[in-house]
């Protein structure tokens, strides 16, 4: 999977990306008539390689593996952003990535391990401090409990 709604708080460079493949030809299927939204909507919010034909799919696959999807996130005119898009894919249909990053960006798969584990160590963080709290207490108590 190159992406899914759910992973952003807001999906609408998802939806453009989308137009752009489908004005562009490359969607699995054609989708004529539909808004953003709805060809969204029309791949359930995700953008897997069953959403694209094969050429949509290599290029998707190299585009989001390069990090470009920076670019739909800029605020800029669209039309900036389409211009740049269609420069990237007649440069990936030549076989020509040399303007490309060679940066990459972290998988989505990295940045939920390390979102997780930075949860499970405040976790137990937090833990740990409860059963400290938890033995002082018993301390004390057991202390005032203890004949003088």
């Amino acid at each position: 999977m190159f992406d899914n709604a759910k992973w952003h708080d807001d999906a609408t460079h998802l939806a453009r990306y989308v137009r752009w493949a489908s004005d562009r030809g490359l969607l699995s299927e054609a989708r004529p008539g539909l808004s953003d939204a709805e060809l969204l909507d029309s791949c359930a919010g995700k953008l897997t390689d069953e959403e694209f034909s094969e050429e949509g799919a290599g290029f998707t696959a190299d585009y989001y593996e390069r990090g470009h999807l920076a670019e739909f996130q800029r605020s800029e005119p669209e039309a900036a952003t389409l211009r740049r898009l269609d420069a990237r894919l007649s440069e990936w249909r030549r076989g020509d990535r040399s303007s490309w990053p060679t940066v990459k960006r972290p998988s989505q798969l990295d940045e939920w391990r390390a979102e997780w584990a930075s949860t499970w160590r405040t976790g137990w963080a937090l833990a740990g401090a409860g059963v400290a709290i938890f033995l002082l207490a018993f301390v004390v108590e057991s202390w005032d409990a203890h004949p003088k």
